[in-house]
């Protein structure tokens, strides 16, 4: 009964954001929309026929975003998406977005928006993860982490080239908790 009376309240909070909002055209009630469990927050439209101004393909889906970013937990200026990759096939254009915050990547935490034939977003799937609060600033150094890496695992010379490529990044857990690693 609660995941059902979130699932309304979200798509009323839809349907009367839209409402409000001259840039975003949302026709009729076509949109079938997917909610994650935990947050609440739309993580999937499909079927839609959104009409969002711009001129490329990348400019329509930043107005689409900014426009309507507290569906999806972002912030107003997305200044946390990176536009990753846009490919086109004969009827549909996929522009893929990745999440980094405060400069670094957090795992498996993007979006993907289709635009049709008529330019138009027809699909958003998003597995965004708003992250409100986490220290970005290691405790240990690099040299001394990868160290312990290697110590942890007991690498062979063969694999200590896997432990000198490491990079920060965010995780976040079923949970939604962040985790810097």
């Amino acid at each position: 009964m609660k995941k059902l009376s979130l699932k309304i309240l979200c798509v009323t909070f839809l349907i009367s954001f839209v409402g409000v909002n001259s840039q975003t055209k949302h026709s009729e009630l076509r949109n079938i929309i997917r909610l994650n469990e935990k947050t609440g927050l739309i993580s999937a439209i499909y079927n839609a026929d959104i009409y969002v101004e711009g001129i490329s393909p990348e400019i329509k889906v930043k107005n689409y975003l900014s426009n309507n970013y507290k569906l999806f937990g972002m912030k107003k200026d997305i200044s946390d998406l990176t536009i990753t990759n846009v490919r086109e096939n004969l009827s549909t254009k996929h522009v893929v977005l990745k999440h980094f915050y405060e400069g670094i990547e957090v795992i498996n935490s993007s979006i993907v928006i289709s635009l049709n034939k008529e330019n138009k977003i027809s699909m958003v799937v998003s597995n965004y993860h708003p992250i409100s609060k986490l220290e970005i600033y290691p405790t240990i150094e690099r040299n001394n982490a990868e160290s312990k890496v290697k110590m942890l695992f007991q690498f062979n010379n063969s694999h200590n080239d896997l432990v000198t490529k490491s990079t920060l990044r965010i995780f976040v857990d079923e949970n939604e908790n962040s985790y810097l690693i």
